[in-house]
């Protein structure tokens, strides 16, 4: 199932911490629904219906933020030197990245946090999103077919997203990023489907029946090219990899956030089971932090209920009869 927009039910979230055995709608005020439109960014970034449903539709949008021309030339100069270089030479090892480069760069951790980047996953969710990794890369990574929801999932399913920048101008010379418009409408695959244990030592099993599931549906591909300063956003769950690189003379200078959405439990697919779910506690870039329970504990807590209202006497009532 995948997330609905702009749908609040009291009690949905916060159930299990509250209580509440029964979800019950509330009719938002002007001043809620201001704080709504503020939490979810709107005030910074309105995405057209359109846009929504291109995303609904095709599990990707792309979005001309026109980011600061200078910012990402400060992230290529400042991220390459940390880059290996093959021996007496000046290209680089296939598939190279730099895993949570925003540690040590603030330029790349600016990118990361991007206000209008936020405001439209949250938009195109219905949550607020919340970075927790990055990756930097120098090239096109040929990387096999794949759905990010074997690496990072959530409970509810759904509340994951990625954020791909284009350093650079980026083209089907210096490898475009590859995926499949609509395939995030397809199940989502574990190592239990394909018929293996929750073990990273599968992985290459996973890639090949992937490939395979792309032939089967016979999926139309479609390429990444994007200008510089330019953003692609996609589903956890939309089938991508790393298009071809012809040109090995042209560096493809780019940049993925992953990001998690608030309210959620989160676990790696890869070494999950039914029985046996592999919880992770992901780093919350914003705040310097993991995302931890206290911290969900305090955001989930019951809108405040005015004395009198439809709400205060439901919650006096339940108190005596906790049905």
């Amino acid at each position: 199932m995948h997330p609905v927009i702009f749908k609040w039910h009291i009690a949905d979230d916060w159930q299990s911490y509250a209580g509440w055995r029964h979800s019950a709608q509330i009719e938002l005020s002007e001043t809620l629904n201001q704080n709504k439109i503020n939490d979810l960014g709107m005030n910074i970034l309105k995405l057209t219906d359109q846009q929504i449903a291109s995303f609904q539709q095709d599990g990707y949008l792309v979005l001309d933020f026109s980011l600061d021309s200078a910012l990402l030339d400060d992230i290529i100069h400042t991220t390459e030197p940390h880059y290996q270089k093959k021996e007496n030479s000046d290209s680089y090892f296939h598939g190279l990245r730099i895993q949570d480069a925003w540690r040590m760069l603030p330029q790349v951790r600016s990118v990361a946090l991007e206000p209008r980047i936020l405001a439209a996953l949250n938009q195109l969710f219905g949550r607020k999103a919340f970075a927790f990794q990055t990756l930097n890369f120098p090239t096109g990574t040929e990387q096999k077919i794949h759905s990010d929801t074997i690496h990072f999932n959530s409970k509810p399913a759904g509340f994951m997203a990625g954020a791909w920048v284009a350093l650079e101008d980026v083209d089907e010379q210096n490898g475009a990023l590859l995926y499949y418009p609509g395939s995030h409408l397809l199940p989502e695959i574990t190592m239990q489907d394909i018929g293996f244990p929750p073990l990273t030592n599968h992985y290459r099993d996973y890639e090949n029946y992937m490939q395979q599931l792309v032939k089967d549906k016979q999926l139309t591909p479609a390429r990444g090219v994007l200008k510089k300063g330019q953003v692609l956003l996609w589903h956890a769950n939309l089938l991508h990899g790393g298009g071809s690189h012809p040109d090995k003379s042209r560096t493809r200078h780019s940049q993925v956030t992953h990001y998690f959405f608030e309210n959620c439990q989160y676990y790696t697919p890869m070494l999950s089971s039914p029985e046996k779910i592999f919880l992770r506690k992901p780093f919350q870039i914003s705040a310097g932090m993991p995302y931890g329970d206290l911290q969900s504990y305090k955001f989930l807590q019951p809108p405040a209920v005015k004395p009198g209202s439809w709400l205060y006497w439901q919650q006096k009532l339940h108190k005596l009869w906790p049905f």
